[in-house]
């Protein structure tokens, strides 16, 4: 399959994350003594917005170009359709000169999963925030839960580094220059299984998920579902926030003013390079899942024709 989902989606990242350093740079340029109209004309709801739009439409992209790639390499396989009852029935052993490689995680949608739960979790986590400014009266009382809130909050590079360690089952924190090598790793280790006889057992395993089962495709559509309705979901979300009313309407500090709205912004930018990651972890599934299917077809292929030439089929 001629396409690179990962490479595809960088270039398409790179795009969103310069029409969002400038949207995010505008926010620098308003200057108001009340904080709810300091918000008003900031309009973070729109930012959020384009954070899912663009997600959602990048994510639609790699997904169609995958899928039409998929399906061309699919129907070229007709040597595997025209010997389809003979590798169902196969009794013999047959000897391929290949290593192939393994592949893991890829049955499962417990990484994409997790997408969902770290927005629903970035999501509270603003809400309670909003909540504890709102409830505060006194004006020095407010400009001391904004600070405190804006002290404690985590560097985004470092929540962005552990939450692409979590989206791949670890412990510990990736940085974003490591995190396409460790996904890789994740879904197809170095490791190679060495050339050697494949058994009757191993090719009807290979002919049930090529023709029946299909498991995997319906994971990767399963993936696909998940993070879009996701994104979705949590846009609707946000469009029906109305920060203004968690903002006391009085006149604030201007430097407590800029701290409250970077608090804002940390939480635009940590939303933004959540969808950054699960593009890239989505794309990569996909490379991946493309390298398994073709493994397959030519191991099968093999197959047949070394069977045909010993006369076995």
């Amino acid at each position: 399959m001629e396409s690179n989902s990962f490479i595809e989606s960088l270039g398409m990242i790179l795009d969103e994350s310069n029409q969002f350093s400038i949207m995010m740079e505008d926010t620098y340029y308003i200057h108001e003594f009340s904080l709810s109209e300091y918000i008003k004309k900031i309009d973070f709801k729109k930012i959020f917005k384009f954070i899912f739009d663009k997600f959602v439409g990048i994510l639609k992209t790699i997904w169609d170009r995958f899928k039409a790639a998929y399906n061309a390499f699919t129907n070229k396989s007709v040597l595997i359709k025209r010997y389809k009852k003979q590798l169902e029935n196969i009794n013999w052993d047959v000897e391929i000169d290949e290593e192939r490689s393994m592949f893991m995680n890829l049955d499962s949608s417990t990484h994409i999963n997790m997408y969902k739960l770290n927005l629903n979790s970035l999501y509270s986590t603003l809400i309670q925030e909003l909540e504890k400014i709102s409830n505060t009266r006194n004006i020095g009382d407010i400009h001391t839960v904004i600070l405190d809130i804006k002290n404690n909050s985590e560097p985004t590079d470092t929540y962005l580094d552990q939450i692409r360690g979590e989206s791949i089952g670890s412990r510990s924190s990736i940085t974003k220059e490591d995190y396409p090598r460790e996904v890789t790793n994740y879904f197809c280790p170095e490791s190679k299984i060495t050339a050697n006889v494949i058994h009757p057992s191993e090719t009807k395993l290979y002919v049930r998920e090529y023709f029946e089962s299909k498991s995997l495709e319906k994971v990767i559509t399963a993936d696909e579902s998940i993070l879009r309705s996701t994104a979705n979901n949590m846009n609707n979300k946000i469009n029906s926030l109305r920060l203004e009313r968690y903002i006391p309407d009085q006149q604030i500090n201007p430097e407590i003013a800029t701290d409250f709205v970077q608090i804002i912004r940390n939480y635009c930018d940590k939303c933004q390079g959540i969808c950054n990651i699960y593009i890239q972890l989505f794309s990569i599934k996909l490379d991946i899942f493309k390298l398994y299917k073709e493994q397959q077809v030519r191991i099968l292929s093999k197959i047949i024709l070394k069977s045909m030439k010993e006369g076995k089929i």
